[in-house]
Order: C-alpha cells, then sequence, then structure tokens
C-alpha cells in the first residue's frame, strides 16, 4: 500500500510537522510518499498555496502510482489569499482520499469580518467533509458535533498517539502552563487563579511565534507585576526546544490547560500523558474529550480563576486517583496502537472504493 501524505514536514516547527506526520510514518507499516511544503524535508515539495495544487498533486499520484492521498488540513497551510480554495480542486483526482481534521469550525459570535472568514471556513469544511471518503478527528466531541452538522456517517476518531516518558514521580506543589501564549489560552485567569494557590508554584512557558503573541505576554507580565505574585515564573521564546520543554514539565506535578476557544484537540492533553501529569482542563470546545473519557484529571468552567485553583487543589488531593486514568490512557494511546489504526482505515477506505 502507497500513501501520499500531503503535510508539512520536520523542521518545520509546527504540531502537524512535528507530532501527527512524523510520529504517524514512523509508527504505521504503511510505504509513504511524503508531499510537503516549503520549508519541509519531503520526497516532493510542492506550493500549497497556489492554484495549480491539483495539477500538481495529481502528477505526483501518477509517478508513484499512489493507491491513496491522506491529506492533513490546518487553513493557514493552504494561504490566507487563495482562501484555501485552491486545496478544494484536489478532491477531484481520482483517488481515495482521508482527510484529518485538526480543527473543526465552532459557532462563531464576532465582528463581521471575523463572520465572514468564519463562514468561509465552514464553506470549505462542508466542501472537505462531502468530498473525503474518510474524516479523521481526534476526539469524540468533534466526530458527534461534525456528524449532527453535516449529517454524515464518514467521521472516524483516532487520538493523537503519545510516547511513554519517565517523570519524578513525586507528588509536588509545582504547576505548569504550557504551549502557544495567545489570548485562547486564558493564561489571565490562570494567573488570577494564582492568587488563592499561595502554597503553589507556576511556571508559565510558552512561545510567541508573532507580535500578537508578544503584545499579549507583555500584558501578562504586567498584570504579573501589578498584582506583585511572587509565585509565577515566566520563560518565553520564539519557540521552546524539545530539550527545555522535556526539562521544564519533570519538574512539574499538574499542568493547566486554562483555554476560552478549543476548536480542536490539544497537544498539551498528550504531553501531559506523555509525562505522567494530570491536568486541570476547561470545559471548551473540544479540548477535554480524552480527560473526561479517561479521568485524567479535573473539568473545570473557563474564565474562572477560582475554579482554576480549586481544580487544582482536588487534583493535588487526589493524585494517584488521576495517576490510574492515565496509565489507561498511556496504554490505549501509544503511538504503535494508532499507527494501526492508521493502517486499518487506508485499508478500509481503499476497500470501499473498490466495491
Amino acid at each position: 500500500m502507497k500513501v501520499g501524505m500531503l503535510s508539512s514536514y520536520p523542521p518545520l516547527d509546527d504540531s502537524i510537522a512535528k507530532v501527527s506526520t512524523y510520529n504517524l510514518i514512523k509508527n504505521c507499516p504503511a510505504e509513504f510518499v511524503r508531499i510537503g511544503c516549503k520549508g519541509s524535508k519531503a520526497d516532493y515539495i510542492v506550493n500549497f498555496k497556489s492554484f495549480f495544487l491539483k495539477r500538481d498533486i495529481k502528477k505526483i499520484i501518477e509517478k508513484e502510482k499512489l493507491d491513496i492521498l491522506h491529506i492533513q488540513y490546518i487553513a493557514p497551510l493552504y494561504g490566507k489569499y487563495t482562501l484555501n480554495l485552491n486545496l478544494l480542486p484536489v478532491y477531484k483526482l481520482k483517488i481515495p482520499i482521508v482527510t484529518t481534521l485538526h480543527e473543526v469550525q465552532l459557532p462563531y459570535k464576532g465582528n463581521i469580518f471575523g463572520t465572514i472568514r468564519h463562514r468561509l471556513l465552514e464553506f470549505i469544511e462542508e466542501n472537505i467533509v462531502k468530498n473525503s471518503d474518510r474524516i479523521i478527528v481526534h476526539t469524540n466531541l468533534q466526530k458527534e458535533f461534525l456528524e449532527r452538522k453535516y449529517k454524515t456517517k464518514k467521521v472516524e476518531v483516532v487520538y493523537l498517539g503519545l510516547y511513554c516518558k519517565k517523570n519524578n514521580s513525586k507528588k509536588t506543589r509545582n504547576l505548569v502552563f504550557f504551549g502557544i501564549i495567545s489570548p485562547g489560552k486564558g493564561i489571565e485567569y490562570l494567573i488570577e487563579a494564582m492568587k488563592y494557590l499561595k502554597k503553589f508554584k507556576l511556571i508559565i512557558a510558552g512561545s510567541t511565534p508573532n507580535k500578537f503573541c508578544k503584545n499579549y505576554l507583555k500584558k501578562l507580565k504586567k498584570e504579573i507585576k501589578i498584582n506583585n505574585i511572587r509565585n509565577i515564573k515566566v520563560i518565553s521564546k520564539d519557540w521552546i526546544p524539545d530539550s527545555k520543554k522535556e526539562k521544564i514539565y519533570k519538574k512539574s506535578s499538574i499542568v493547566i490547560i486554562p483555554y476560552v476557544w478549543g476548536p480542536y484537540s490539544s497537544g498539551i492533553v498528550q504531553d501531559a500523558a506523555e509525562y505522567n501529569l494530570p491536568v486541570v482542563i476547561t470545559k471548551i470546545g473540544f479540548i477535554y474529550d480524552a480527560v473526561k473519557r479517561y479521568k485524567t484529571g479535573e473539568i473545570i468552567k473557563p474564565k474562572d480563576p477560582k475554579e482554576i485553583a480549586e481544580g487544582v487543589k482536588r487534583v493535588y488531593a487526589n493524585y494517584e486517583r488521576y495517576k490510574r486514568g492515565i496509565r489507561k490512557y498511556r496504554k490505549e494511546v501509544n503511538w504503535r496502537s494508532i499507527g494501526e489504526k492508521y493502517l486499518k482505515v487506508y485499508k478500509e477506505v481503499i476497500y470501499f472504493s473498490k466495491v
């Protein structure tokens, strides 16, 4: 079986390249042809933002005699100027297509420009769902949402995989927030929560890849300084390398995920399970699905500092109970098992495309 994988690849630092695609190809027993965007180390490099994308992909399909095409879809990969419309003709190619939707379009309430953008993304999403032979999402909540919205039975859940890493088993009062520092992450509510967690220490470690994120970080640092909150340490860079990330997690005991927006499966939930750490996570969007299913932490209301604090205290008081849930999660969602699930999906799609 020969699978064409349309995606970003390392050395690019985005999560699709570093987490989803790289580890899937490494752990799935199929033959992959890597079709990457600029900056990727792949078998073929094509312009994802070109209106000639269909033509370029067709040439690769014919040359490599591909059996199936797997598209890793996240809107920014395909260009804001082409409005992602250049991707839709690819779905007219005569080959079975599997698409992973890394984000699912939740209802939007905002300004007129945001509304227009959202409706366009919904239009793209609807066409992708309609024209894919199978849709992969990473949470059961996303699957249920898409099935209701588009009245489809094509959606399948395959969790993001993980590797089981060692961590300090000793329970401490060290908390961590890790990830891109942006307003959708609700970090301001976490900072306020630390007023109620005097005996705990928090590390806010995150990347600030653009000016928007850097300005948000400045506001957070100002809030910490004005309120004289001394039990918070901030570590920020344009990108935090894996070696530094590992050191941060190994010093921590509880991961805080205080998001206020979550149309995706949070990679931080996977990080926490990899390092055997329970979480406190907001009930927002789709991010809390695995935590609810495997009981790996406390699920709390968003935008509520006191709720965050109470969640931390509950996890700390019942630490071993959550560790049992994490052990089950790690056993079922390791990358080798996930690779086998993808292989099963590919075989089914190819089989039914010939019936």
